[in-house]
C-alpha cells in the first residue's frame, strides 16, 4: 500500500499536468478532499471514488482540473458566480487560487449539498463566499464578472441564465464544454487531464 499523502498526490498530479500550485494552495486542496470524503460517506456528493487518499483520476477531476482553469482567470478580483456547485468542484479548489475574488456565490438546488458547501467554505477559511439554495433558473439577480460551471446541460435556456447574470466584459470558464452565442467570444482554452478542455469566453455585448 502506498504511503503517499493527499498533499503529495496533489503535488505530483499538478506537476504531471504542468500546473503551478503554490505551497499555500496544496494544503487547502488536500483539506477539501478530506472534507469531501468525510461528508460523502453520509450523503451523495460525488460518484467519484474517494478514500483516505483518492485515486489519481478523482484528484485530477476534483482538484487538478480547477487549478488548470485558474490560469485562464489569473488576477481576477471581481464578483464570481458558480452554477450547479454540487460537491464544490471546480469552485472551491479554484477559490484557493483566485484569492483576490471579491465575492463567490455558489448556486446549488439540493439542500444537503448546500450544507456541505457552507461548511467547506468555513473550514477552508474562505471569505466573501455565499451559497444560494435554489435552481439557477430562478436565482436572485446576482451580477458577476466571472461565471464558472461544469457538468451542466448547456442549452439555450442555460446560456440565457449565464447572460442574465454576467456583466459585459465579464468572463466564463466552461469546464469540459464550450458555449456558442453572438455575445460571447472565445478568449483562450487549456487542455485538462482527461483530454477535454476548459474554455474562457468573454462577454462582448
Amino acid at each position: 500500500m502506498s504511503s503517499e499523502s493527499i498533499e503529495e498526490a496533489v503535488s505530483r498530479l499538478c506537476l504531471a499536468s504542468s500546473v503551478q500550485a503554490s505551497a499555500d494552495v496544496i494544503p487547502i486542496c488536500a483539506s477539501y478532499l478530506r472534507l469531501l470524503h468525510r461528508w460523502n460517506q453520509r450523503m451523495n456528493l460525488t460518484a467519484l471514488p474517494l478514500g483516505e487518499v483518492p485515486p489519481d483520476a478523482s484528484i485530477q477531476k476534483l482538484v487538478v482540473e480547477p487549478l488548470c482553469g485558474a490560469a485562464l482567470a489569473e488576477g481576477f478580483t471581481g464578483d464570481w458566480l458558480d452554477l450547479g456547485s454540487g460537491g464544490g468542484s471546480p469552485a472551491l479548489p479554484l477559490r484557493s487560487v483566485l484569492t483576490g475574488a471579491r465575492t463567490l456565490s455558489m448556486v446549488e438546488s439540493r439542500g444537503r449539498k448546500c450544507a456541505f458547501l457552507r461548511e467547506a467554505a468555513r473550514q477552508l477559511r474562505f471569505t466573501g463566499v455565499s451559497v444560494l439554495d435554489c435552481r439557477f433558473e430562478v436565482m436572485p439577480p446576482v451580477q458577476a464578472d466571472l461565471v464558472t460551471f461544469r457538468a451542466v446541460r448547456v442549452d439555450a435556456a442555460f446560456v440565457d441564465v449565464v447572460l442574465a447574470h454576467l456583466r459585459v466584459h465579464g468572463a466564463v470558464l466552461a469546464f469540459g464544454t464550450t458555449v456558442e452565442h453572438p455575445s460571447l467570444e472565445q478568449a483562450g482554452s487549456r487542455q485538462l487531464p482527461d483530454g477535454s478542455s476548459v474554455f474562457r469566453l468573454v462577454r462582448i455585448s
